[in-house]
């Protein structure tokens, strides 16, 4: 029943966004979005080394194929997928997919606090809109993830859960075709999500960077207007204090007198 394996890398993603993104808060600080930077890294990272594992287990599977005896290749084929972790691998793909979009929305909410926060702000870089750049960040992943799914003849299972994902994928190793039609349409997935990520991580730097200057600039407005205050209250003081020695000297003038 391969073609359960892979549909909840479509579906989790639609249903994860209201709980908040990973980076969660909705903070707006220049210093969370950096923060943020180290943990859409790591998501790279995990969709490349999921993508490695990928292919050097349909390698294996390959030889398997070809090495053994049809009447025993499921069987071969159902202890490799368990001694190469392959559940596991999945998870992970499953992890990255499902974090991408929790980063996204995050990220958004993000966009959002800051204008709130600096409502004159508008769209603060240039005109350029974060919020409808993450939107369509999140409809090209989708796209690209449904994109393959197709290809594999997936079709609408309801996994909604880790624990249905490993139902699933129980099934799809129960044959050596059925794990290697799976094995492609996540290879596809996976790929699809290391150039994915690397963009939505681009997009959360060209945002850190663009808040930064314009809190850069806000608070260059701020010190000018503060210099110029307490250059107005030096030059109050200063007449101040000589009309103050005046009245004196004056005082002392006439009882002089």
């Amino acid at each position: 029943m391969y073609k359960a394996l892979l549909i909840f890398l479509f579906l989790l993603p639609l249903t994860c966004s209201a709980g908040g993104g990973a980076a969660g808060g909705g903070a707006t600080e220049y210093t969370q979005l950096a923060n943020n930077t180290e943990l859409i890294r790591s998501y790279a990272e995990l969709a490349r080394q999921t993508v490695t594992q990928l292919n050097q287990y349909q390698a294996m599977l390959r030889n398997l194929k070809t090495l053994s005896p049809s009447g025993i290749a499921n069987s071969e084929a159902q202890k490799l997928w368990l001694d190469q972790n392959m559940n596991g691998t999945f998870k992970n793909l499953y992890h990255v997919v499902v974090g991408g979009q929790q980063m996204s929305y995050s990220l958004s909410n993000m966009d959002q606090q800051f204008k709130l926060i600096n409502p004159g702000a508008g769209n603060y870089s240039n005109g350029f809109d974060y919020q409808n750049a993450y939107k369509n960040w999140s409809d090209t992943t989708r796209s690209a993830v449904m994109g393959s799914l197709r290809m594999a003849a997936v079709q609408g299972d309801d996994l909604q859960s880790e624990g249905d994902v490993i139902s699933a994928l129980s099934d799809a190793s129960s044959t050596a075709d059925g794990q290697m039609q799976a094995l492609q349409a996540g290879n596809q997935i996976g790929v699809a999500m290391v150039s994915q990520i690397q963009k939505l991580r681009q997009l959360q730097i060209s945002q850190m960077q663009a808040q930064n200057t314009l809190a850069m600039a806000d608070q260059g407005h701020r010190e000018a207007n503060a210099a110029l205050v307490n250059r107005a209250l030096s030059a109050n003081t200063r007449d101040h204090v000589r009309s103050y020695a005046e009245i004196l000297k004056s005082q002392q003038t006439e009882s002089q007198q």
